[in-house]
Formats: C-alpha cells, sequence, structure tokens
C-alpha cells in the first residue's frame, strides 16, 4: 500500500470518527463536509429570531452535531434544538439527539431536525405538510468569506414548519483529500475539484511521473561535462540525484525543463543513468567514448586497409574490401541481385544458392519491469508504397504505417545505391559502396502506457537455399557459423554479427549511438538468444517521445575461398534464419548486397518465412 492509498484510509477512518458532524454525499466526493468545529458546548445554542404564524415573537435555538443545548431544556431535557417565545416560559421541542436527517444542495447543505408532537388545543401539528411533527430545516450556504457560521434569518413557512438560512465555508466544494497534503499538488483546482499538480506529476493524487531522460551526451574516458536532456519540469528539489553506473555525478546545474548538466568522473563502456527528484525517478545510458576507437579484427593488416581511430572504420586498400577489409575483391565472383517486395516490405538477398530474407515483424512496448505492454505485428500491407529516384541516381521506396491504438507513424525505406555514397549518422562517418541498400526505420510519436517504458523493434532475417536456380554451388558448402563476439563490446562505437556459409558472409554493423528527439545517445546492444541457426539481437533505447532513429547495416561478401563449381552435385539443404531484436523509436538499417524475390516462388517464400517465424516466437518465448 503506497502513502496515497494510506492517507485515504486515514480519512474513511476519521469519517467514521466524526460520523455525527461529518457529511459525505456518495454521488460527488467534492462535498465532504465537516462541521465538528460549529458544535458548541451545551450550556450555549444558537438563537434566531423566526417570525411565527401567530402574533408571539419566538426564537429558533438549536446546537449542531447532535450537542444539547441547555437553552432549550427548560421543563424539558435532551433538546438539540427548541422553539421558544420572548419569555422562554413556553417552549416547543424541535429535535433530540440523532433524529436529524440531510441532503445535498448544489452549494450547501440541509440538515433536517424533526420531532413527533401529540395533538392538544395548544399545541396541534395535525394540520402541517407532515402531520402530527413539527419539522426544521437549517440551510447552510456556501460562503468562503465565513470561517465558522453566520446566521441570516428565520421563519415559519408554514404550521409547524421553520426554515433557518446560514452561511459558512465549511460547506463550500473541495478537493476529495486535502492537496496541500500531497508531495508534489500545489492546491485544489476549484474548476475541476482535483489537485492541481505541480510540473513533474499529473493525475488524481499527483503520483504519476511526467519526468524522463530521453539522451545523455556522452564524453571521453577521461570523464568531464555531461548533459541530460528530456523533461524534468520547473520544480526541480535540492534533492536531485544523478548516478552513471556506480558514480555520482557532481555539480548538477539545472537550465530549463528539458536540459541538466553534471560532472561525471573517468571511466569506460556504456553505464546506466540514474535521476531521482523526491519519490520521482527516471534512466537513461550514458557512454565513455574512448579517444582511440580500435577497428575490426585491426583492419587485417595495413595492406588491407587502414583503421580511422577516431570513428573505428576502417579504409580499405583498392583490392579489399568489407567492414575489415578483409575480403579480397575478385573479378569473378557471383553478383548479388535486388527486389522489394511492396506487399510485406520483405526484401531478399540472393547469391547464387544463397538467399537472406530481412524485414520488420513487430513493435514492442515493455515496462519498468520487462513486461510485455503492447505489441503490434507488421504481417500486413503498408498503408502506402511510394518509390523515387533521387539526385544521387539512387532508388528510394518508402513504406507508411500508422498504429492506431498508440497514435504513432512508422516510416520505413529502402535506398539502393547506385555509386559510392559517403554517409553520417550520429557523429560517425562511412561509405556505401555500389550495390549497397540503406533502410531507415522512424517510429514518431509514441504514446507510451508508462513513463518508464520502452520499446523493441523486431527485425527478421532468414537464409535458405534459391532452389530456383540450377547454379551449381556445392563445391562451396560450409556450415552455418554465426560470430556475435563484436557485438557485446560496449567501448566501441561500432559492433559487429556475421553470419557465414558457403564461403559467402552476411554482416551487421550495428553503431553504439541513436539520435533520441534529435540528440545524439548511447545504446547498449545485447544478445536476447542465439541458436544454431538464428540469433536476436536486443538495442536498448532511451525513452523518446518525439522520434528516435537508430543505424545498423548489413553486407553480403563473397569470400575469397570462393570456388565456381563446374558440376552440378545437387542442392544442398539448409536454412538460416536470423531475427534481429531492436528496442528503438526509430530504427534506420543500411544492408550492403542486394535483394530479389522472383514472382514464381512468392507464395513459397511467404510460406517458408511465416513457418519458420512460428516456430523460432514459440520456441523463445517458452
Amino acid at each position: 500500500m503506497n502513502k496515497y492509498n494510506i492517507i485515504i484510509l486515514l480519512l474513511v477512518i476519521i469519517q467514521k470518527c466524526l460520523c455525527q458532524c461529518n457529511y459525505l454525499n456518495p454521488l460527488n466526493p467534492t462535498q465532504n463536509f465537516d462541521m465538528i468545529s460549529l458544535k458548541l458546548n451545551k450550556s450555549l445554542g444558537y438563537k434566531v429570531s423566526a417570525l411565527t404564524t401567530g402574533n408571539l415573537n419566538s426564537f429558533i435555538i438549536f446546537n449542531l452535531c447532535n450537542e444539547t443545548t441547555d437553552l432549550c431544556n427548560i421543563g424539558f431535557s435532551n433538546l438539540t434544538a427548541c422553539q421558544s417565545f420572548a419569555s422562554l416560559s413556553t417552549i416547543n421541542p424541535l429535535s433530540i439527539p440523532k433524529s436529524e436527517s440531510h441532503s445535498f444542495l448544489e452549494n450547501g447543505l440541509i440538515i433536517k431536525y424533526s420531532i413527533d408532537v401529540v395533538p392538544t388545543p395548544t399545541n396541534n401539528c395535525s394540520a402541517a405538510i407532515e402531520p402530527n411533527k413539527r419539522v426544521t430545516f437549517l440551510n447552510f450556504n456556501c460562503n468562503k468569506s465565513v470561517d465558522n457560521l453566520k446566521i441570516i434569518n428565520g421563519s415559519e413557512n408554514s404550521r409547524c414548519s421553520y426554515q433557518v438560512n446560514l452561511e459558512t465555508k465549511l460547506v463550500c466544494k473541495s478537493c476529495p483529500i486535502n492537496c496541500t497534503q500531497l508531495l508534489h499538488s500545489i492546491n485544489c483546482n476549484e474548476t475541476s475539484w482535483k489537485c492541481n499538480c505541480d510540473s513533474q506529476t499529473y493525475g488524481d493524487y499527483c503520483n504519476q511521473s511526467k519526468i524522463y531522460i530521453s539522451s545523455v551526451d556522452s564524453t571521453t574516458t577521461d570523464g568531464g561535462t555531461t548533459f541530460l536532456n528530456g523533461y524534468f519540469g520547473n520544480t526541480i528539489s535540492g534533492r536531485l540525484n544523478i548516478t552513471i553506473g556506480s558514480l555520482q555525478c557532481n555539480n548538477i546545474t539545472v537550465y530549463n525543463t528539458s536540459t541538466i548538466s553534471c560532472n561525471i568522473e573517468k571511466g569506460e563502456g556504456v553505464k546506466p543513468v540514474t535521476l531521482i527528484d523526491r519519490d520521482l525517478i527516471c534512466t537513461g545510458t550514458f557512454q565513455y567514448i574512448s579517444i582511440k576507437q580500435p577497428c575490426l579484427n585491426d583492419c587485417f593488416s595495413i595492406k588491407n586497409g587502414i583503421c580511422d581511430d577516431r570513428t573505428g572504420v576502417c579504409a580499405c586498400n583498392q583490392n579489399f574490401t568489407g567492414y575489415d577489409c578483409g575480403t579480397l575483391i575478385q573479378n569473378e565472383i557471383p553478383k548479388t541481385v535486388s527486389i522489394i517486395n511492396n506487399w510485406t516490405g520483405v526484401t531478399t538477398m540472393k547469391n547464387e544458392k544463397t538467399n537472406y530474407l530481412i524485414g520488420i515483424h513487430s513493435l514492442v512496448e515493455f515496462d519498468f519491469s520487462n513486461s510485455i505492454v503492447n505489441e503490434f505485428f507488421f504481417n500486413r500491407s503498408w498503408n502506402s508504397v511510394d518509390t523515387l529516384q533521387n539526385n544521387d541516381g539512387n532508388t528510394i521506396t518508402t513504406f507508411s504505417q500508422v498504429i492506431t491504438q498508440v497514435n504513432c507513424t512508422i516510416e520505413y525505406s529502402i535506398e539502393e545505391i547506385a555509386n559510392q555514397k559517403s554517409y553520417s549518422f550520429a557523429g560517425v562517418d562511412f561509405n556505401l559502396l555500389p550495390g549497397s541498400i540503406k533502410l531507415k526505420i522512424s517510429i514518431k510519436g509514441y504514446k507510451f502506457s508508462g513513463i518508464l517504458n520502452t520499446l523493441q523493434l523486431r527485425v527478421l532475417s532468414s537464409s535458405h537455399d534459391n532452389t530456383s536456380t540450377t547454379v551449381n554451388d556445392d563445391c562451396n558448402f560450409e556450415k552455418v557459423d554465426i560470430n556475435a563476439k563484436g557485438l557485446q563490446n560496449d567501448q566501441q562505437l561500432l559492433n559487429y554479427i556475421t553470419i557465414s556459409k558457403d564461403s559467402k558472409k552476411l554482416s551487421a554493423r550495428f553503431i553504439n549511438k541513436v539520435i533520441s528527439d534529435g540528440k545524439t545517445n548511447a545504446i547498449l546492444n545485447s544478445i536476447v538468444s542465439q541458436e544454431t541457426d538464428s540469433i536476436i539481437v536486443g538495442l536498448n533505447l532511451p525513452h523518446c517521445v518525439e522520434e528516435c532513429i537508430i543505424d545498423p547495416d548489413f553486407s553480403v561478401l563473397v569470400s575469397s575461398q570462393y570456388k565456381s563449381c563446374s558440376v552440378d552435385q545437387g542442392k544442398a539443404k539448409w536454412f538460416l534464419p536470423v531475427v534481429i531484436a531492436v528496442p528503438t523509436f526509430g530504427l534506420s538499417l543500411i544492408a550492403m548486397g542486394s535483394y530479389i524475390y522472383y514472382k514464381r516462388n512468392h507464395v513459397k517464400f511467404t510460406i517458408m518465412w511465416n513457418v519458420k517465424l512460428k516456430s523460432m516466437l514459440n520456441t523463445n518465448n517458452k
């Protein structure tokens, strides 16, 4: 039970304790009136002149909260209200303890006193609206300037029926809970009758957080000043605390609602960031950048290429290619062709008998405990498809789709690179070679179910034999080999995965950065699961509100050990699925190589894709 529920429980207990003078409207919780302060000592009583139906001047005398008044107990006992005349020689009882009832006005309260009357020649109420009863109505009206009780007037409206008009602030509407008792409440909103929350929270009890971190600037391994971006409100307390990994971030400076800086000591790698302000918490990711970035496999040797230690990207010499410059460029190697399926958004990379398929499977939202909150599948037609050619001579195919449940727009584009192109993402520069394909996925405006929730975009890739070809490739047969050692190095800007088969290699390069709401932020890659022929990779992203984009890329290269097979020795039987799960608000993928999808095999490929996908998901969820 949290402290807000405890406060509510205490109020309920108090209401029970003060039930004789506490009036709660079950239909309107803003009308919870505690009038205990109006109860007088029984030696006293409220007195108001009431014009009667006769000629004698009379008074209504009463007390509240079922307390008796001695002013009525002249010849009587145990009266809480009475009608008296000027001489006090005549008393007509109006109420005894616990005989009252009440009802609520739009802006006040009516307490009704009543008592049975036995008809006599001098005390006859048989002709009253309620026969043989004396009835008194105390009409309490809201007046915020009256701290206690102000008596306006009294009258006998009809035979044995009296009315007293009163004013007090105690019957003015208010929020169901004392807003000033809440940590993040300012006051009670007298229009909505809910607590006005500070800039960091929302909700009836101001206990729902609005603060989040969308990005954290990197420093070198020497440490220094880092900037946290997101939303932090304008009511940050003096107890603000920021940790990066196990280190305290000191000298905290709040610039505005969206920017905070602090100084961090030296370190290395990718670290979690935790910001705590009073009872509110938000998280992010920070990365120490090595002053010199290592390249994949050190670019093999100086004859293969040179490492750019600013970015960790190999610059290959003339006769070599690949992320690590480890592939010798040959004149007679099988080429890769490409085509895009406009219905599913799936692409196929084909080289002789080897096919690789890549497509978007689903978008998953996780809560703070890493439980699935929502999952949206993309195994249906994209809403719109557009193809154009840009000034570079490259063909760009663009897909879009709207997830109406979370008001989210997904844009997915594939650019086929015709000529070598320089490319930059999140401050990292590299080249795209002719024949490469750049995929970009952007997820905009996703409405999270919780402020600490994150997303995971699941991207599927599979590889299988091209059964329609007559090309013999059996002399290059090799078992599937998945190498993910380069994925989990959090001290590099670039992470790698390779999947080798039949003298061909599918390489995936992940830039360890994300563009979150327009700013660069580190991400932490991880292997979700790995089997003999499959792998799931997770990229854990910050809480993006407007848009997030990440940028891995793929290439298919033919090994220098490739041989041209002269005799058709039959078709190898193997199937390689690769699932790349990318937790993201937006994603950009670069696939170097090509895709092909033969119309005559469309049904076969689709069945294989769906069957294998279902099998993999069932296995992974066990």
